[in-house]
């Protein structure tokens, strides 16, 4: 995994509200908030582990407020558009929501950002460990810069090293350190409780936990901290998805959507050459959702498919923890039909992917 950072911070804005009638603190006296403070805030929160090491909590929460406001608020702005994108994926692997915060502290939500041992994205997944997860990494394309992709990939590693030590903080010690120095610790320590455990892994691990509870810490209380989220230039609209099969160049995005060669880089930054590859699989192509029309009927017109008569036209937006069957069954249809109408190839839907859904008028009607 990346090197572990320090100030990398998240917003959750669901929980902004649940804590207003706690006096606001002044940023010149942040410093002083107790460890009690802290570990009291934390424990109305239900994360999956738990949030001992108090004072390295404590020190790296008074980091994140004191050592670098601008850039918290930034990455906090940044969450708007990626913590929907987590919660999609960890819902759908059955994982604890809360995990959502692991890439404040990999990569500050930066998705292109790598590190200096190789690790790539906001996970800081390793070359090795994409491709066993199933990403494309290669001169054309690293999904590991894919926010959806990525993510799949990660919550998957997080299941599977979840099922190897049935432990969320020795799960994350594994994230970081990988799981054969977590088993060797664990050997050498004669136990599994990850408190004697900690001691026997490198010091950079021992700090992972700590610093996974502190940025969970801000995500839930940087309202009280006089902290504002500042959404990144081209991100105030919400993205949409669709699946993309031959290959398109970002030009041509960009004629078709009238937004910039930049803006279509900005939206994909999977793709290293400048255009989507040809994948009979399928890959993403996300732009804000008012062009995304223009694109897909572009796209559309291409893919010719006979329609029985009488059946209309719908869209459908994926919504967070939808999969293609789960869609199937609600819409009374079947997945088949749902990839040959909007060429999906064999890829799982994506969070906020556009679907056209062709439907009859009386059952349009019953649902109504």
């Amino acid at each position: 995994m990346g090197v572990l950072m320090v100030s990398m911070y998240t917003l959750m804005a669901s929980n902004a509200n649940t804590h207003k009638k706690e006096t606001l603190v002044s940023p010149m006296h942040a410093n002083v908030i107790s460890e009690s403070q802290i570990q009291e805030r934390l424990a109305s929160i239900n994360l999956p582990i738990e949030s001992h090491q108090s004072a390295e909590i404590a020190r790296r929460v008074r980091q994140y407020i004191n050592g670098g406001r601008r850039e918290t608020e930034t990455i906090l702005g940044r969450t708007i558009t990626y913590f929907p994108i987590f919660e999609h994926y960890l819902a759908l692997n059955g994982l604890p929501e809360d995990l959502k915060y692991l890439p404040m502290i990999e990569s500050g939500l930066r998705p292109t950002v790598k590190s200096h041992v190789g690790a790539a994205g906001m996970w800081q997944l390793m070359g090795i460990t994409a491709r066993h997860y199933g990403l494309q990494v290669n001169s054309q394309i690293d999904e590991r810069f894919d926010p959806y992709k990525s993510t799949e990939a990660a919550t998957k590693m997080l299941k599977y090293l979840h099922d190897q030590f049935d432990d969320w903080s020795l799960a994350l010690a594994g994230y970081n350190a990988g799981p054969g120095r977590v088993k060797s610790a664990v050997r050498y320590a004669g136990s599994d409780d990850y408190k004697v455990v900690a001691p026997h892994l490198p010091r950079e691990t021992q700090r992972y936990v700590p610093a996974f509870v502190a940025a969970a810490y801000i995500a839930n209380f940087y309202h009280l901290h006089e902290l504002q989220p500042k959404v990144p230039a081209g991100f105030s609209e919400e993205l949409r998805v669709i699946t993309v099969q031959k290959s398109v160049s970002f030009r041509n995005i960009a004629e078709i959507t009238g937004l910039s060669y930049n803006e279509v880089r900005l939206f994909n930054p999977a793709y290293l050459q400048g255009y989507i590859p040809t994948n009979r699989k399928g890959n993403f192509l996300a732009l804000p959702a008012s062009v995304m029309p223009k694109m897909r009927g572009a796209l559309m017109e291409k893919h010719q498919i006979q329609i029985d008569e009488g059946l209309v036209a719908t869209r459908y937006i994926v919504a967070p923890g939808d999969d293609l069957d789960a869609i199937a069954q609600m819409f009374n249809t079947s997945v088949e039909n749902i990839r040959t109408w909007n060429a999906l190839g064999t890829q799982p839907v994506a969070l906020n992917q556009e679907l056209t859904l062709y439907l009859s008028r009386a059952y349009l009607i019953n649902r109504a």
